[in-house]
């Protein structure tokens, strides 16, 4: 899977501010004895945004432009003459300070995390969604009910939903919701559908009928493309296509947003945008028939453990790396209407990080 072309935004540049973020979160949630070995976990991670400092500072893409961006905390700059300082470059608000964000799928595992970024960043979160289906996620576990305004309301419910976003008036939407499971999908087929598509094109009608500066970002898979076995990154302009009704509901969606990508562009008010990312990894999730959480579940009760698809390639990451990369876009096309396109979020293509789970689970057994 390709990672989006980095002539357009660099994804591999802050990691430091995403380091800070997760430290945040470690050290708020997880307590002071864990911190150490979730950050170990969140290191590499290889996309971020500025952090949210109260001050107004400059936006780390200006600043890594000026190639000053030096030191760990944001804002402070080596000198010339090599002397560290704290003077701020410029005086400029944060990006997501006091706008309003809505997050349909709040309470599923992506969109919990991203409450927790943008609850940082100084962001007015509005959460559509579902209730919690597990009392050990992390939405439930770190009390997110109480940190965001939460709207119960199912996305196939158009009427409720637009009345809903005519109150918001959100400045920015991120559409997670979904059924997101593929063997869901096979046993709920009319359910899987009805969601991913038509609930899908609620929320793209909820936004555009607004009639107010609004960007929405859609959330798919990187399961959209037609996979031939070829044994090769995808990029953005290969065939769509379904292999399950899942991938099948996901690449209909993309179809979908053909259409209205083509109409955003020429929208006074409305931008859209797409993001196609691959499986996340990360604390909190346990939805079932999910790889890892699966083996963890396994392992605590002593039985044994089912890998499903052993001989699959498939592209892991950490769930902040494509959030990042979510935000990073977001702004992107809040500020031109350029970047109203579809774009794959994964590991970069050189990687050698590949992991037989064969030979993994001999190993480990």
């Amino acid at each position: 899977m390709r990672r989006l072309n980095s002539t357009e935004i660099n994804f591999d540049t802050f990691t430091k501010e995403a380091y800070d973020v997760a430290e945040e979160i470690a050290d708020e949630y997880l307590g002071k004895e864990r911190k150490d070995s979730t950050l170990k976990r969140v290191k590499k991670i290889s996309i971020g945004l500025p952090k949210p400092y109260d001050e107004e500072v400059i936006t780390s893409e200006q600043a890594i432009k000026e190639q000053r961006y030096k030191d760990r905390n944001f804002g402070k700059i080596k000198m010339q003459n090599g002397k560290s300082g704290s003077k701020f470059l410029k005086k400029k608000k944060v990006f997501w300070k006091n706008k309003k964000v809505v997050i349909t799928g709040c309470t599923g595992f992506k969109g919990s995390w991203l409450s927790f970024i943008l609850k940082r960043y100084g962001a007015k979160i509005y959460g559509i969604a579902l209730k919690p289906q597990n009392k050990n996620d992390i939405f439930t576990k770190s009390n997110l009910l109480k940190e965001i305004k939460f709207y119960e309301c199912d996305i196939n419910d158009s009427k409720k939903l637009k009345n809903l976003f005519k109150k918001i008036k959100p400045d920015i939407t991120f559409h997670l919701a979904a059924q997101s499971l593929v063997l869901v999908g096979y046993q709920k087929k009319e359910e899987t559908y009805k969601t991913n598509i038509i609930g899908s094109s609620n929320v793209i009608e909820a936004c555009r009928n607004l009639k107010k500066k609004t960007t929405l970002l859609i959330t798919t898979t990187d399961k959209v493309y037609k996979n031939y076995n070829k044994k090769k990154y995808f990029k953005e302009n290969d065939t769509i296509g379904g292999n399950d009704p899942y991938s099948v509901s996901k690449a209909a969606l993309e179809v979908l947003c053909d259409y209205y990508l083509d109409l955003s562009k020429k929208d006074k008010f409305f931008s859209l945008s797409v993001a196609r990312s691959g499986n996340v990894i990360g604390g909190g999730d346990w939805s079932a028939n999910r790889l890892f959480p699966d083996i963890i579940n396994a392992l605590k009760k002593n039985k044994e453990i089912v890998v499903r698809s052993p001989n699959s390639t498939r592209p892991w990451q950490h769930v902040l790396d494509p959030l990042y990369g979510y935000l990073n876009l977001v702004e992107k096309n809040f500020k031109n209407k350029k970047y109203c396109k579809a774009y794959n979020f994964g590991p970069k293509n050189n990687s050698s990080e590949i992991l037989n789970i064969n030979s993994f689970m001999v190993a480990y057994s």
